[in-house]
């Protein structure tokens, strides 16, 4: 949900792709959020999946301390 403006502009990005490329996109977030933000766009297009997530990495947290927080990823 990080970056630059947002997650506003990644959301709405998504979703402009997913309906322009027919690709298939994954967000990971904050389900909710994610989902107010889609509505503004037109909704979340079916090839979209958003995979909720309650925890938050800063930008300058060490990757171990997520891990020590129980924040990791399996692939």
């Amino acid at each position: 949900m990080g970056g630059d403006h947002a997650p506003e502009e990644i959301v709405i990005g998504a979703c402009t792709a997913a309906r322009t490329l027919e690709c298939r996109i994954a967000l990971v977030g904050q389900q909710s959020r994610i989902e107010q933000i889609a509505a503004k766009a037109g909704g979340i297009p079916s090839n979209i999946t958003v995979v909720h997530a309650d925890a938050v990495v800063a930008m300058d947290e060490a990757p171990a301390a997520a891990v020590r927080r129980g924040i990791f990823v399996l692939g």
